[in-house]
């Protein structure tokens, strides 16, 4: 409670406030327009779990991009995904795999975008991207096995998955 009593934005920015573990999570009641920059304060005084008291202000301010939409798009064997602007202008390619791009979810942040691509088994491996198509990394490689649908934890830090075995031994289940 000490760490909301203290949390303020310029200009005014309603919402509401979750906490996951000691993450502090603010939603605003409405979206924010864009181009628009908010700076959200941190007033000394809040006081952790653990006793300690923050004392000095801290402040972060966001400007807020515009919307955009991201997509799967064919090509020639396959699919990538592709940015574009809301309005339907300024396309961009996010990923450059040869048309292997099963399926996406992008973090909640906006910044990253999760995918499975198909690998040289036939099988689905996870890999990670930067929204502006940099820093593609394997996560989880699946050989055989078909690891799609993957979603990102709200701090980024985990990622569900389905994963479906392709080949099985005897007396071992299918998926």
């Amino acid at each position: 409670e000490s760490v909301q009593q203290r949390w303020h934005s310029q200009p005014p920015v309603a919402g509401r406030f979750s906490w996951n573990g000691q993450t502090l999570w603010f939603w605003p009641e409405n979206a924010l327009a864009s181009g628009s920059e908010v700076t959200f304060f941190l007033d000394p005084g809040a006081e952790g779990v653990d006793g300690q008291v923050i004392r000095q202000a801290a402040s972060w301010v966001v400007t807020v991009r515009p919307p955009q939409v991201l997509y799967l798009s064919p090509t020639v064997g396959g699919s990538e995904i592709w940015r574009v602007d809301q309005d339907g202008n300024n396309a961009d390619q996010i990923t450059q795999t040869g048309g292997k791009v099963y399926d996406f979810t992008p973090g909640a942040d906006g910044e990253t975008i999760v995918y499975a691509i198909e690998n040289a088994q036939q099988g689905n491996d996870i890999h990670i991207i930067a929204r502006d198509g940099k820093n593609d990394r394997l996560v989880l490689a699946c050989g055989g096995d078909s690891c799609i649908q993957p979603v990102l934890s709200l701090d980024e830090s985990t990622i569900a998955y389905s994963r479906r075995r392709l080949s099985v031994a005897q007396g071992e289940t299918f998926s």
